[in-house]
Protein backbone atom coordinates (compact mmCIF):
# COMPACT_ATOMS: atom_id res chain seq x y z
CA UNK A 1 0.00 0.00 0.00
CA UNK A 2 2.89 2.33 0.75
CA UNK A 3 4.04 2.14 -2.87
CA UNK A 4 0.82 3.40 -4.37
CA UNK A 5 0.40 6.00 -1.62
CA UNK A 6 3.82 7.36 -2.55
CA UNK A 7 2.91 7.55 -6.20
CA UNK A 8 -0.36 9.23 -5.30
CA UNK A 9 1.56 11.80 -3.27
CA UNK A 10 3.87 12.46 -6.20
CA UNK A 11 0.96 13.06 -8.56
CA UNK A 12 -1.24 15.26 -6.38
CA UNK A 13 -0.14 18.25 -4.33
CA UNK A 14 -2.45 19.65 -1.67
CA UNK A 15 -3.76 22.44 -3.90
CA UNK A 16 -4.32 19.98 -6.75
CA UNK A 17 -6.13 17.60 -4.41
CA UNK A 18 -8.41 20.36 -3.15
CA UNK A 19 -9.07 21.62 -6.68
CA UNK A 20 -9.73 18.07 -7.87
CA UNK A 21 -12.27 17.44 -5.10
CA UNK A 22 -14.00 20.78 -5.71
CA UNK A 23 -14.33 20.09 -9.43
CA UNK A 24 -15.83 16.68 -8.73
CA UNK A 25 -18.15 17.88 -5.98
CA UNK A 26 -16.35 15.86 -3.31
CA UNK A 27 -15.48 16.78 0.28
CA UNK A 28 -17.70 19.87 0.29
CA UNK A 29 -17.18 20.20 4.04
CA UNK A 30 -13.45 19.38 3.86
CA UNK A 31 -13.93 15.69 4.63
CA UNK A 32 -14.05 12.50 2.56
CA UNK A 33 -15.92 9.33 3.35
CA UNK A 34 -14.70 5.93 2.18
CA UNK A 35 -16.79 6.04 -0.99
CA UNK A 36 -15.46 9.49 -1.93
CA UNK A 37 -11.89 8.36 -1.23
CA UNK A 38 -12.45 5.43 -3.59
CA UNK A 39 -13.81 7.87 -6.21
CA UNK A 40 -10.72 10.08 -5.87
CA UNK A 41 -8.38 7.12 -6.37
CA UNK A 42 -10.40 5.92 -9.37
CA UNK A 43 -10.57 9.32 -11.05
CA UNK A 44 -6.80 9.93 -10.84
CA UNK A 45 -6.15 6.57 -12.50
CA UNK A 46 -5.09 4.48 -9.48
CA UNK A 47 -6.00 0.81 -9.80
CA UNK A 48 -6.17 -0.23 -6.15
CA UNK A 49 -8.20 -2.84 -4.34
CA UNK A 50 -10.96 -2.08 -1.91
CA UNK A 51 -8.85 -3.60 0.87
CA UNK A 52 -6.10 -1.02 0.27
CA UNK A 53 -8.65 1.79 0.28
CA UNK A 54 -10.12 0.48 3.52
CA UNK A 55 -6.65 0.19 5.10
CA UNK A 56 -5.73 3.76 4.19
CA UNK A 57 -9.12 5.03 5.34
CA UNK A 58 -8.75 3.34 8.72
CA UNK A 59 -5.26 4.82 9.13
CA UNK A 60 -6.54 8.34 8.47
CA UNK A 61 -9.82 8.01 10.39
CA UNK A 62 -8.28 8.39 13.84
CA UNK A 63 -11.44 9.56 15.59
CA UNK A 64 -13.52 6.79 13.96
CA UNK A 65 -16.21 9.20 12.78
CA UNK A 66 -16.32 7.71 9.29
CA UNK A 67 -14.67 10.75 7.67
CA UNK A 68 -11.17 11.67 6.52
CA UNK A 69 -9.92 15.25 6.53
CA UNK A 70 -8.50 16.45 3.20
CA UNK A 71 -5.60 18.24 4.89
CA UNK A 72 -4.68 15.08 6.82
CA UNK A 73 -4.80 13.08 3.61
CA UNK A 74 -2.56 15.61 1.85
CA UNK A 75 -0.11 15.70 4.79
CA UNK A 76 0.04 11.92 4.87
CA UNK A 77 0.76 11.76 1.16
CA UNK A 78 3.58 14.31 1.51
CA UNK A 79 4.92 12.54 4.59
CA UNK A 80 4.93 9.18 2.87
CA UNK A 81 6.68 10.71 -0.12
CA UNK A 82 9.38 12.32 2.08
CA UNK A 83 10.00 9.24 4.24
CA UNK A 84 10.17 6.64 1.49
CA UNK A 85 13.48 6.00 -0.35
CA UNK A 86 14.01 7.49 -3.79
CA UNK A 87 11.71 5.86 -6.27
CA UNK A 88 13.23 3.23 -8.52
CA UNK A 89 11.17 4.78 -11.27
CA UNK A 90 13.53 7.73 -11.51
CA UNK A 91 16.05 7.10 -14.25
CA UNK A 92 19.68 7.78 -14.04
CA UNK A 93 21.83 9.22 -16.80
CA UNK A 94 25.59 9.00 -16.43
CA UNK A 95 28.28 10.39 -18.62
CA UNK A 96 31.42 8.28 -18.32
CA UNK A 97 34.71 8.47 -20.16
CA UNK A 98 33.22 6.62 -23.08
CA UNK A 99 30.46 9.23 -23.19
CA UNK A 100 27.99 6.37 -22.71
CA UNK A 101 24.53 7.02 -21.24
CA UNK A 102 22.47 4.38 -19.46
CA UNK A 103 18.77 4.33 -18.82
CA UNK A 104 17.77 2.01 -15.98
CA UNK A 105 15.10 -0.58 -16.35
CA UNK A 106 12.90 1.28 -13.90
CA UNK A 107 12.86 4.07 -16.45
CA UNK A 108 11.44 1.64 -18.98
CA UNK A 109 7.89 0.42 -19.25
CA UNK A 110 7.76 -1.44 -15.96
CA UNK A 111 6.79 1.79 -14.19
CA UNK A 112 3.39 1.61 -15.89
CA UNK A 113 1.29 -1.36 -14.75
CA UNK A 114 0.08 -3.57 -17.55
CA UNK A 115 -3.56 -3.11 -16.65
CA UNK A 116 -3.14 0.68 -16.95
CA UNK A 117 -1.31 0.82 -20.26
CA UNK A 118 -4.23 0.37 -22.63
CA UNK A 119 -1.75 0.05 -25.50
CA UNK A 120 -4.27 -1.78 -27.66
CA UNK A 121 -7.45 -0.17 -26.36
CA UNK A 122 -8.20 1.06 -29.89
CA UNK A 123 -8.80 -2.60 -30.80
CA UNK A 124 -10.94 -3.31 -27.76
CA UNK A 125 -13.80 -0.85 -27.84
CA UNK A 126 -16.04 -3.20 -25.86
CA UNK A 127 -13.42 -3.80 -23.13
CA UNK A 128 -13.40 -7.57 -23.60
CA UNK A 129 -9.60 -7.82 -23.21
CA UNK A 130 -9.22 -9.72 -26.50
CA UNK A 131 -8.75 -8.83 -30.17
CA UNK A 132 -8.50 -10.85 -33.35
CA UNK A 133 -5.16 -11.35 -35.04
CA UNK A 134 -6.43 -9.74 -38.24
CA UNK A 135 -7.25 -6.50 -36.41
CA UNK A 136 -3.82 -6.45 -34.76
CA UNK A 137 -2.05 -6.97 -38.10
CA UNK A 138 -4.22 -4.28 -39.74
CA UNK A 139 -3.28 -1.85 -36.97
CA UNK A 140 0.41 -2.60 -37.40
CA UNK A 141 0.04 -2.24 -41.18
CA UNK A 142 -1.26 1.27 -40.65
CA UNK A 143 1.85 1.93 -38.57
CA UNK A 144 4.14 0.76 -41.40
CA UNK A 145 4.70 -2.87 -40.38
CA UNK A 146 3.80 -5.22 -43.21
CA UNK A 147 1.61 -8.20 -42.49
CA UNK A 148 4.36 -10.79 -42.83
CA UNK A 149 6.59 -8.93 -40.38
CA UNK A 150 3.64 -8.53 -38.02
CA UNK A 151 2.94 -12.27 -38.10
CA UNK A 152 6.63 -12.97 -37.50
CA UNK A 153 6.65 -10.56 -34.56
CA UNK A 154 3.65 -12.32 -33.03
CA UNK A 155 5.46 -15.62 -33.35
CA UNK A 156 8.60 -14.17 -31.74
CA UNK A 157 6.49 -12.88 -28.88
CA UNK A 158 5.20 -16.40 -28.24
CA UNK A 159 1.85 -16.19 -30.00
CA UNK A 160 1.05 -18.83 -32.63
CA UNK A 161 -2.36 -17.90 -34.02
CA UNK A 162 -3.95 -20.40 -36.39
CA UNK A 163 -5.83 -17.77 -38.38
CA UNK A 164 -6.65 -14.09 -38.47
CA UNK A 165 -9.91 -14.81 -36.65
CA UNK A 166 -7.98 -16.19 -33.69
CA UNK A 167 -8.29 -13.97 -30.58
CA UNK A 168 -5.31 -12.85 -28.51
CA UNK A 169 -5.29 -11.60 -24.95
CA UNK A 170 -4.34 -7.93 -25.33
CA UNK A 171 -2.91 -7.71 -21.82
CA UNK A 172 -0.60 -10.63 -22.51
CA UNK A 173 0.37 -9.10 -25.85
CA UNK A 174 1.13 -5.72 -24.27
CA UNK A 175 3.19 -7.38 -21.53
CA UNK A 176 5.13 -9.41 -24.09
CA UNK A 177 5.86 -6.29 -26.15
CA UNK A 178 7.00 -4.41 -23.04
CA UNK A 179 9.19 -7.30 -21.93
CA UNK A 180 10.73 -7.55 -25.38
CA UNK A 181 11.48 -3.82 -25.37
CA UNK A 182 13.02 -4.06 -21.89
CA UNK A 183 15.18 -7.02 -22.93
CA UNK A 184 16.36 -5.32 -26.09
CA UNK A 185 16.65 -1.79 -24.75
CA UNK A 186 20.44 -1.89 -25.00
CA UNK A 187 20.07 -2.11 -28.78
CA UNK A 188 17.56 0.75 -28.96
CA UNK A 189 19.09 4.22 -29.33
CA UNK A 190 18.64 6.43 -26.29
CA UNK A 191 16.75 9.05 -28.29
CA UNK A 192 14.20 6.43 -29.33
CA UNK A 193 13.90 5.24 -25.74
CA UNK A 194 13.34 8.78 -24.48
CA UNK A 195 10.86 9.53 -27.27
CA UNK A 196 8.99 6.29 -26.65
CA UNK A 197 8.92 6.87 -22.90
CA UNK A 198 7.80 10.45 -23.46
CA UNK A 199 4.94 9.37 -25.68
CA UNK A 200 3.96 6.61 -23.27
CA UNK A 201 4.02 9.04 -20.36
CA UNK A 202 1.95 11.53 -22.34
CA UNK A 203 -0.43 8.73 -23.31
CA UNK A 204 -0.80 7.73 -19.66
CA UNK A 205 -1.38 11.37 -18.71
CA UNK A 206 -4.03 11.75 -21.40
CA UNK A 207 -5.64 8.50 -20.31
CA UNK A 208 -5.74 9.72 -16.70
CA UNK A 209 -7.17 13.02 -17.92
CA UNK A 210 -9.81 11.19 -19.95
CA UNK A 211 -10.69 9.06 -16.93
CA UNK A 212 -10.98 12.22 -14.86
CA UNK A 213 -13.22 13.77 -17.52
CA UNK A 214 -15.26 10.56 -17.65
CA UNK A 215 -15.57 10.70 -13.88
CA UNK A 216 -16.76 14.30 -14.13
CA UNK A 217 -19.14 13.29 -16.91
CA UNK A 218 -20.51 10.42 -14.81
CA UNK A 219 -20.93 12.79 -11.88
CA UNK A 220 -22.70 15.31 -14.12
CA UNK A 221 -24.94 12.53 -15.41
CA UNK A 222 -25.65 11.50 -11.83
CA UNK A 223 -26.33 15.13 -10.91
CA UNK A 224 -28.61 15.54 -13.92
CA UNK A 225 -30.37 12.28 -13.08
CA UNK A 226 -30.70 13.41 -9.48
CA UNK A 227 -32.02 16.79 -10.66
CA UNK A 228 -34.48 15.03 -12.96
CA UNK A 229 -35.56 12.79 -10.11
CA UNK A 230 -35.94 15.79 -7.83
CA UNK A 231 -37.87 17.69 -10.50
CA UNK A 232 -40.04 14.62 -11.10
CA UNK A 233 -40.57 14.32 -7.35
CA UNK A 234 -41.40 18.03 -7.12
CA UNK A 235 -43.74 17.71 -10.10
CA UNK A 236 -45.35 14.69 -8.45
CA UNK A 237 -45.70 16.61 -5.19
CA UNK A 238 -47.17 19.57 -7.10
CA UNK A 239 -49.60 17.25 -8.87
CA UNK A 240 -50.53 15.60 -5.59
CA UNK A 241 -50.93 19.02 -3.96
CA UNK A 242 -53.09 20.20 -6.87
CA UNK A 243 -55.10 16.99 -6.63
CA UNK A 244 -55.55 17.52 -2.89
CA UNK A 245 -56.55 21.14 -3.48
CA UNK A 246 -58.97 20.02 -6.18
CA UNK A 247 -60.46 17.37 -3.89
CA UNK A 248 -60.68 19.84 -1.02
CA UNK A 249 -62.28 22.40 -3.33
CA UNK A 250 -64.80 19.85 -4.58
CA UNK A 251 -65.57 18.77 -1.00
CA UNK A 252 -65.93 22.41 0.07
CA UNK A 253 -68.17 23.14 -2.90
CA UNK A 254 -70.32 20.09 -2.13
CA UNK A 255 -70.56 21.10 1.53
CA UNK A 256 -71.50 24.66 0.54
CA UNK A 257 -74.06 23.32 -1.95
CA UNK A 258 -75.57 21.08 0.71
CA UNK A 259 -75.57 23.93 3.22
CA UNK A 260 -77.12 26.41 0.81
CA UNK A 261 -79.63 23.84 -0.42
CA UNK A 262 -80.67 23.23 3.18
CA UNK A 263 -80.92 26.98 3.77
CA UNK A 264 -82.93 27.43 0.56
CA UNK A 265 -85.19 24.53 1.51
CA UNK A 266 -85.67 26.02 4.98
CA UNK A 267 -86.43 29.43 3.49
CA UNK A 268 -88.86 27.85 1.03
CA UNK A 269 -90.59 25.99 3.86
CA UNK A 270 -90.76 29.15 5.95
CA UNK A 271 -92.01 31.11 2.94
CA UNK A 272 -94.66 28.49 2.23
CA UNK A 273 -95.75 28.50 5.87
CA UNK A 274 -95.86 32.30 5.99
CA UNK A 275 -97.63 32.39 2.64
CA UNK A 276 -100.26 29.95 3.87
CA UNK A 277 -100.60 31.90 7.11
CA UNK A 278 -100.95 35.15 5.18
CA UNK A 279 -103.47 33.59 2.85
CA UNK A 280 -105.51 32.42 5.83
CA UNK A 281 -105.23 35.87 7.44
CA UNK A 282 -106.21 37.46 4.12
CA UNK A 283 -109.18 35.15 3.81
CA UNK A 284 -110.26 36.02 7.36
CA UNK A 285 -109.74 39.72 6.63
CA UNK A 286 -111.70 39.48 3.39
CA UNK A 287 -114.51 37.66 5.18
CA UNK A 288 -114.54 40.23 7.94
CA UNK A 289 -114.41 43.02 5.38
CA UNK A 290 -117.35 41.53 3.58
CA UNK A 291 -119.23 41.29 6.86
CA UNK A 292 -118.32 44.88 7.67
CA UNK A 293 -119.40 45.97 4.22
CA UNK A 294 -122.71 44.20 4.67
CA UNK A 295 -123.10 45.72 8.13
CA UNK A 296 -122.17 49.12 6.71
CA UNK A 297 -124.79 48.70 4.04
CA UNK A 298 -127.33 47.80 6.69
CA UNK A 299 -126.28 50.77 8.79
CA UNK A 300 -126.53 53.07 5.81
CA UNK A 301 -130.03 51.75 5.15
CA UNK A 302 -130.95 52.29 8.79
CA UNK A 303 -129.41 55.77 8.68
CA UNK A 304 -131.44 56.59 5.60
CA UNK A 305 -134.57 55.35 7.32
CA UNK A 306 -133.70 57.29 10.44
CA UNK A 307 -133.01 60.38 8.33
CA UNK A 308 -136.38 59.97 6.68
CA UNK A 309 -138.03 59.44 10.06
CA UNK A 310 -136.13 62.42 11.43
CA UNK A 311 -137.30 64.52 8.49
CA UNK A 312 -140.88 63.39 9.07
CA UNK A 313 -140.52 64.10 12.78
CA UNK A 314 -139.09 67.51 12.04
CA UNK A 315 -142.08 68.19 9.77
CA UNK A 316 -144.45 66.97 12.46
CA UNK A 317 -142.62 69.07 15.06
CA UNK A 318 -142.86 72.03 12.75
CA UNK A 319 -146.56 71.40 12.22
CA UNK A 320 -147.07 70.91 15.96
CA UNK A 321 -145.19 74.14 16.63
CA UNK A 322 -147.43 75.93 14.18
CA UNK A 323 -150.47 74.41 15.83
CA UNK A 324 -149.10 75.32 19.26
CA UNK A 325 -148.62 78.91 18.14
CA UNK A 326 -152.09 78.91 16.71
CA UNK A 327 -153.46 77.45 19.94
CA UNK A 328 -151.53 80.00 21.95
CA UNK A 329 -152.94 82.80 19.83
CA UNK A 330 -156.38 81.40 20.24
CA UNK A 331 -155.87 81.07 24.02
CA UNK A 332 -154.65 84.63 24.16
CA UNK A 333 -157.59 85.74 22.16
CA UNK A 334 -159.93 83.78 24.38
CA UNK A 335 -158.30 85.17 27.49
CA UNK A 336 -158.78 88.67 26.21
CA UNK A 337 -162.35 87.89 25.41
CA UNK A 338 -162.88 86.42 28.83
CA UNK A 339 -161.26 89.34 30.57
CA UNK A 340 -163.42 91.77 28.67
CA UNK A 341 -166.50 90.03 29.81
CA UNK A 342 -165.43 90.00 33.36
Amino acid sequence: MIGWVKRMGEELAEEQLLDFCQRHGLAKDGYLDETELTTVCKCIGLQVSSEMIKELFEELDGDKDGRVCLSELSQMLRGMQDKLPPSPEKHKITNDTGNSRQVGKANGFANIPVNERGAFSILDRENTGFAKVGLILDLWSQLGIIESEGSKLLSELGFTPNSKSHSINLQDLAKSVEDEIDHSKERIPLAFQVALLTYRTESQFLKTLCESIECERDKLKADILDAHQRSALIAQEVDEQNARLERNSQMLIRKMEIKYNEQIQDLQNRFSAEKESLQQALHVAETKLQELQEEDSKLKTQINKLNEENTNLEKEVHNVSIEIRNVNRMRSHLEREVSRFI
